[in-house]
């Protein structure tokens, strides 16, 4: 068992909000308020500036593991689009978009998250290939044979974006999970 040394001052039941960061009446949410903006506006620069950068050096050279960094690039860049609309949110402690975009953003966040998966998962199997089959991989592994798999994984990111967020029979915010609007 845990023992206690020491008293704890005045023991106080926490929430699950407390622990979340999510409760609105402690000083914690308005610290909240500030430093999220302010470390997510850095998040931001920093990502876009970088993913710009990357996409715009591996463009150049196009060859097959470049256009699955490409891949990858884009899908972190749509990703960091949606941080300013979390970062409002927090901000106002309540999500101001509407129930449309509420579910837009974790369709799209499961999306690319998904495609961002699945496209490390693909550029680890070329690896494979690469270092264990090199003449087979010559062959399999053309720029052309990896753009189309590049968007094919799409699909199955944007299928499973489709199964975590669709309507369980119910037309309220609710169901729009973390989003909680007016």
């Amino acid at each position: 068992g845990l023992i206690i040394l020491f008293p704890l001052p005045n023991p106080q039941p926490i929430s699950s909000e407390d622990l979340l960061g999510n409760s609105s009446d402690t000083e914690l949410g308005k610290v909240e308020q500030v430093l999220v903006p302010i470390l997510d506006a850095l998040i931001l620069v920093l990502g876009v500036v970088g993913h710009t950068m990357v996409m715009v050096i591996l463009s150049v050279t196009g060859t097959g593991t470049d256009i699955l960094l490409l891949a990858l690039s884009a899908a972190d860049l749509l990703l960091l689009s949606m941080l300013p609309l979390h970062t409002a949110a927090i901000a106002m402690q309540r999500w101001p978009f509407g129930d449309l975009m509420c579910r837009l953003v974790g369709f799209l966040g499961s999306a690319c998250s998904s495609a961002s998966v699945f496209t490390l998962a693909t550029l680890a199997v070329s690896r494979y290939l690469i270092v264990v089959h090199p003449a087979r991989a010559y062959s399999l592994l053309s720029p052309r044979r990896l753009s189309i798999t590049a968007v094919l994984l799409w699909v199955p990111a944007c299928c499973l974006a489709v199964l975590l967020h669709r309507d369980s029979g119910t037309n309220n915010v609710e169901s729009c999970i973390p989003c909680e609007t007016d």
